[in-house]
């Protein structure tokens, strides 16, 4: 009788709707730099050098990575001016701590030839064997402004299955969801990820301090209620008091347009140096 019982219980339960499994989430601590924009080369450098010089000294622990953007270019620019960290840079790629590439500069796709592009990515591979290191295997295009259709025949060729990407995608054209599998003209297939609206920081509304996240994690609504907030159009932000962006007249803490791309101080928290990709500073070396 009483297996019976544990029968028919096991049965019932197999009729209940049943939670969502839960997923693994991995967080990317990572900059992505760009090496001229608001700021000439030289002072975009002077920051590079102070982010390495970090890692270096205080490099990420055991089973933690950091991502020096999707080009090797940042490599190079380092060592013109510490050739001697060479070796700890190379250890530090060597044993993942560190990672690059596979470019070697983030370059338009749609306006270059396609030999362009694939001696972009030679380079780039070139650079990081002189460090004995290579990429991940990933083709991964943060700030690109378009795609073309033989991206996955060049990824293909170059033994990397997956593509990250941002931009260049939408209409009815293209599938609902943002992870798919795309064939271009040649047969070649890659698997797809497409970064969401926030792009390569959409990381940066997480939080930072463990009794943050726990408060959050407790109340499922309010984290949910956190997110959609800050995945908003931009113009449902604009029309909404307590998550206004415009500068009060006089505000100091907001440069004028173009001056610099952070974010105004409410919004920015000082985060801990591996804390996701949040870290908007602009002292030397901010990590993005």
């Amino acid at each position: 009788m009483a297996d019976w019982l544990q029968i028919q219980r096991v049965a019932l339960s197999l009729d209940r709707p049943r939670p969502p499994s839960m997923l693994d989430a991995h967080i990317v601590s990572h900059t992505h730099w760009d090496r001229e924009w608001y700021h000439p080369v030289e002072r975009f450098r002077q920051r590079l050098v102070a982010l390495i010089d970090e890692l270096i000294e205080d490099p990420p622990g055991p089973g933690e990575s950091f991502l020096l953007d999707g080009q090797a270019i940042v490599l190079e620019d380092y060592l013109a001016i510490r050739p001697e960290r060479a070796p700890a840079l190379a250890s530090l790629l060597d044993d993942g701590s560190l990672e690059a590439g596979p470019w070697y500069v983030l370059a338009d796709e749609l306006i270059p030839s396609g030999e362009a592009i694939v001696r972009n990515l030679l380079t780039g591979r070139r650079l990081l064997a002189r460090l004995d290191a290579s990429a991940p295997p990933v083709l991964y295009c943060p700030d690109s402004f378009g795609h073309p259709a033989a991206l996955p025949t060049i990824a293909e060729g170059f033994g990397l299955p997956v593509i990250i990407l941002w931009r260049g995608y939408g209409s009815a054209r293209w599938p609902a969801g943002d992870t798919f599998r795309w064939r271009a003209p040649s047969g070649d297939e890659a698997l797809v990820y497409h970064l969401p609206r926030d792009g390569y920081e959409f990381g940066s509304h997480l939080p930072s301090e463990n009794a943050t996240a726990a408060a959050l994690g407790a109340d499922p609504r309010r984290a949910r209620a956190a997110v959609c907030d800050r995945n908003r159009a931009p113009a449902e932000r604009r029309r909404s008091p307590r998550a206004s962006t415009r500068p009060s007249p006089g505000d100091r803490r907001h440069p004028p347009r173009g001056a610099s791309r952070s974010r105004p101080a409410k919004f920015a928290p000082r985060v801990r140096r591996r804390g996701f990709d949040a870290c908007r500073r602009e002292a030397p070396g901010r990590r993005r």
